[in-house]
């Protein structure tokens, strides 16, 4: 059965999009916002990706970006040397590459806001617009919940390809539309996060995109603690009374269902291919 979904924008303009299956496993947002039109909706203080914010979401935000820069390394450690050029795709505010770059490793970043490049510029990252606004050749790119941000990724997995000369990771880490809390909250599932948010993806639907540009998933692991910040969001949306006492609660509940099913609120995928 068809899935059409109308998603309210709760984080910040109530404006209402529909969600629309796209392909096998893969849902996408409309109407497709140009690039320009879509910078007004990541303008807000609230925004964690690209702005220093304050109050106890921001706070959760914080603390599970701190913990989440040793998972990420954990995860990408196998897979880098420090002769690779590590791409970080949607870098926001750099945390990440600041991690790698204490670590030695050779980083650049790469994000559509202006904000957010000015303060990778202040922590001395080297952070580009876009793919082709550099041309070294790529070893390993990661999308850290981007990957479902960008309008076109057929034409974003050609210029990666194009821009590799031997062995290419690319690590995708993605909120997955078919686990346990994005069936619980439907419409008020916070990762739906319309219009930002331009294609919603399952476990099936970004492995099929993948192996259609000849990429082997080597690694899935999941992201446990994105099933709380998820839910408690959802909660918010919902104006739920105790909705961090509830969010907690549904998170747990999805983290524990994942175990039998391998459907988890958030995932990370390793993929590779030979070039």
């Amino acid at each position: 059965m068809k899935q059409d979904l109308k998603i309210k924008d709760h984080f910040l303009s109530n404006e209402v999009f529909n969600v629309v299956e796209h392909s096998e496993g893969v849902l996408k947002t409309h109407p497709d916002l140009d690039e320009k039109t879509l910078d007004k909706y990541y303008d807000s203080s609230q925004y964690s990706s690209h702005y220093n914010i304050g109050g106890f979401i921001g706070f959760l935000y914080s603390l599970s970006a701190y913990i989440m820069l040793r998972f990420k390394f954990r995860v990408l450690a196998k897979h880098i040397n420090k002769e690779s050029l590590i791409v970080d795709f949607g870098c926001g505010k750099g945390g990440f590459l600041s991690y790698l770059k204490k670590k030695k490793y050779t980083v650049v970043g790469v994000d559509s806001n202006k904000k957010a490049r000015d303060m990778c510029l202040k922590k001395n990252l080297n952070t580009y617009k876009s793919i082709n606004d550099f041309k070294e050749n790529i070893d390993t790119i990661t999308f850290w919940h981007s990957f479902e941000h960008i309008s076109n990724p057929n034409e974003i997995l050609d210029q990666i390809i194009n821009q590799s000369k031997n062995n290419l990771t690319v690590v995708i880490a993605l909120p997955n539309y078919k686990s346990f809390d994005a069936k619980h909250y439907g419409a008020f599932w916070a990762a739906y996060d319309a219009p930002r948010h331009r294609f919603h993806y399952s476990a099936t639907g970004i492995k099929k995109l993948m192996k259609s540009y000849g990429f082997e998933c080597l690694k899935t692991k999941p992201m446990l603690l994105d099933a709380f910040y998820i839910s408690i969001m959802s909660e918010k949306y919902k104006k739920s009374k105790l909705s961090f006492v509830k969010g907690i609660m549904v998170g747990l509940i999805s983290n524990l269902l994942g175990l039998f099913t391998s459907s988890y609120s958030s995932s990370v995928f390793v993929f590779k291919k030979t070039i």
